[in-house]
């Protein structure tokens, strides 16, 4: 936890009303609903909200401090006054709590801090670095939660740091210019990691090389003695727009010639193999894993495991039983139809990755094949022609189902289309029966998870 000292240097805040004690420790929390007896509140203003409005709730459940960035009215000081509640005014809370963060880190220096970005990738990349990592160092490594990895998300993962944390493997998202860098500098990583450049919410990138661009952000903000780990078909483009000058850095990929590569030996459903080399060590590889694109995930993370001097060898089991979070390549039964549930989130590059895992396991099923594709959004002026060339790559021997106005027009004669996935569930309950697989793959905004609550009535 921070002082309130720490606090109010950290953010170069004013103090309104001075604490008793700046020496107090005291947890940070944004949101009013949970226990701030012992915490400093930040007041953050959203589009539909603002937690300046609750203040006064805040200081009769017995806040520890406030923080925030609208001038407070005279009820309100008195108030805070009156239960001797210190007041410290930023002026801006969102900055602020990300200047704690990094308050927080520079106070936990030993404590080793990976960056993860990347088109595709980052979530599971992080989540089988923190698993690997775990292993080697029981208690000792702090990960992103769900899916926070935004400007609020970021520093809120850090704000969970405690002495005896050595990893924080940290995921950092982006959908507008600009945001990575901010990310990056509040974290300054030790190791940065790009898992992947592809074309999520390139609408929002108009500008040529503009995605790479942001992503290579993380390689500007990484400690000078820092490691960045980069796909190795990038590596020619980062090194052009000089992200690497003076950097150390290593590759990764299916070429031979990567610092970290691998050969895709086969999967099935639950899981697959590879050989790797990494470095001077060749090593085959069975995991829990599935398709060609988590076994490249897998191979990084191995690398990063080598780089930070961990033997391999022990990690043997972890890596035969990794699991991913929420619907990422989620396996399940439902009313005894295969439900293979991908559909957190979709760009070309991660909608290919999964219909080519789809090709490799098709023998696999006895039953009608149902593949269910929601629209991958934000993806600018290029939408069309991305939406046309993920159509011509579907699996053969795989029914083709597509959700949402790009998919449709880009749909040639064969393949049902329809506007929501409400619409296509109805579709397929009549057709599904015991036996029979279905894939799900879509962006959030398409909500392709209905589908499941719906064949399960």
């Amino acid at each position: 936890m921070l002082t309130l000292r720490d606090i109010a240097v950290a953010t170069t805040g004013q103090w309104l009303l001075q604490p008793q004690d700046e020496k107090r420790r005291v947890s940070i929390e944004s949101d009013s609903r949970r226990d701030c007896s012992q915490a400093c509140f930040i007041a953050f203003c959203g589009e539909r909200f603002d937690a300046h409005d609750f203040l006064i709730e805040l200081i009769d459940s017995g806040a520890a401090a406030l923080c925030i960035h609208r001038t407070p009215g005279r009820e309100l000081l008195e108030a805070a006054e009156e239960k001797s509640i210190p007041v410290l005014l930023v002026k801006d809370t969102v900055k602020a709590y990300q200047q704690m963060a990094t308050e927080m880190l520079r106070i936990h220096s030993k404590c080793n801090v990976l960056g993860v970005t990347g088109s595709s990738g980052k979530t599971s990349v992080k989540s089988i670095l923190a698993s690997l990592l775990e292993v080697a160092y029981p208690q000792q490594v702090l990960s992103t939660l769900a899916n926070t990895n935004n400007h609020i998300g970021v520093p809120q993962n850090v704000l969970r740091l405690h002495e005896k944390h050595r990893f924080a493997v940290l995921e950092l998202g982006t959908n507008h210019p600009g945001e990575i860098a901010v990310l990056a500098q509040c974290i300054t990583p030790q190791i940065a990691i790009i898992t992947s450049i592809g074309n999520s919410h390139g609408g929002n990138f108009p500008e040529k090389n503009g995605i790479l661009q942001e992503k290579c952000e993380i390689l500007r903000y990484m400690k000078g003695d820092g490691m960045a780990f980069i796909p190795f078909e990038m590596e020619k483009e980062i090194l052009e727009l000089g992200f690497l000058d003076g950097r150390n850095y290593r590759t990764f990929g299916a070429d031979s010639q990567a610092d970290i590569s691998y050969e895709y030996l086969g999967g099935k459903l639950h899981g697959s193999s590879c050989r790797m080399v990494i470095g001077d060590v060749s090593l085959e590889v069975t995991t829990s894993l599935s398709g060609r694109h988590q076994i490249q995930n897998l191979a990084l993370c191995l690398g990063v495991m080598s780089y930070l001097e961990c033997e391999l060898a022990p990690l043997e089991s972890a890596v035969k039983h990794l699991t991913l979070p929420g619907m990422r390549m989620k396996v399940m039964d439902v009313a005894g139809i295969q439900v293979i549930n991908d559909a957190y989130n979709a760009n070309p590059q991660s909608t290919a990755a999964l219909l080519q895992w789809l090709a490799d396991i098709t023998d696999e099923f006895s039953g009608e094949r149902y593949v269910v594709l929601g629209d991958m959004l934000e993806l600018g002026d290029e939408s069309e022609s991305f939406h046309r060339n993920i159509l011509e790559c579907l699996p053969a021997k795989w029914n083709v189902i597509v959700v949402g106005p790009y998919y449709t027009a880009a749909l040639a004669e064969n393949g049902k289309s329809f506007a929501n996935a409400t619409a296509a569930a109805e579709w397929l309950k009549e057709k599904l029966k015991t036996g029979d697989v279905l894939a799900l793959k879509g962006s959030r905004g398409m909500k392709l998870e209905t589908i499941i609550d719906e064949i399960q009535d």
